[in-house]
């Protein structure tokens, strides 16, 4: 690019903060890479370029507010030295914490691979949810047309969410399902969703509880399939001691 600047691209801190750098521009992410805000950025591109420690100047620079809207988290301190972005955090409850950016060569996002097109074909359809009881009168389960996935009976949906079909490149041979928001890993009371060569499965998301695997089957697999173990136990209240639950 022809007014590129070094600062251009990538920026992570590796767990808490995000920074994408565009030109005048800047986006601000959290550890989920979530967008914190979008907003402007202003620097002295020629002492950057000379190699001097140099302050970046953000339009916005609140992290989070108080239910009265007050900042209660905000960025103190903004600016780039020897190949790398320093960050310094100040929080009304916990002081002042430093982090540090360093240039990375993809994007939020670069670690997930989307399988869609070669993943998603071969799930169409309801997936029927396993019990020890059998298939009920309501077929309760996932059903799955195109990207759009349904959890609930045939005639109740719980919840409905665009899907993608992904990989991590560290992994590629494990598959999940998760929403397209690739921020979110989590569907509504759901984890994601391991894709196995005949089954999905996911674990229900209770507080205070450790839930048995749900297990999703064809039809036609239902009866035949081997059931995981994790699948066989009983939910555990985790506020309990073991003996209250027996």
């Amino acid at each position: 690019m022809l007014h590129s600047s070094p600062l251009d691209g990538f920026w992570e801190e590796g767990y808490h903060y995000y920074l994408e750098i565009k030109g005048k521009k800047a986006v601000l992410r959290d550890y989920a890479k979530r967008v914190i805000f979008q907003t402007s950025l202003e620097y002295d591109k020629k002492a950057l370029l000379r190699g001097e420690r140099t302050p970046l100047a953000l339009g916005e620079t609140v992290l989070s507010r108080t239910a009265k809207g007050d900042p209660m988290m905000w960025i103190e301190e903004l600016f780039y030295e020897n190949g790398q972005i320093f960050l310094r955090e100040y929080y009304t409850i916990m002081g002042e914490k430093n982090y540090t950016l360093k240039k990375a060569d993809g994007g939020p996002f670069d670690d997930i691979l989307i399988r869609d097109k070669e993943i998603l074909p071969r799930l169409q359809g309801l997936w029927l949810e396993w019990s020890k009881n059998g298939v009920d009168k309501d077929e309760c389960g996932i059903r799955i047309r195109g990207d759009l996935m349904t959890y609930g009976t045939k005639n109740c949906a719980m919840f409905s969410s665009r899907i993608h079909a992904v990989s991590h490149k560290t992994s590629p041979d494990q598959v999940f399902l998760t929403p397209q928001d690739l921020t979110v890993r989590e569907f509504p009371g759901m984890t994601q969703i391991t894709v196995k060569e005949d089954m999905l499965t996911s674990y229900q998301i209770i507080c205070d509880v450790s839930t048995p695997l749900s297990v999703f089957l064809r039809r036609e697999d239902y009866d035949a399939a081997k059931i995981p173990v994790d699948a066989l136990r009983e939910a555990r209240n985790l506020m309990l001691p073991d003996e209250e639950m027996k």
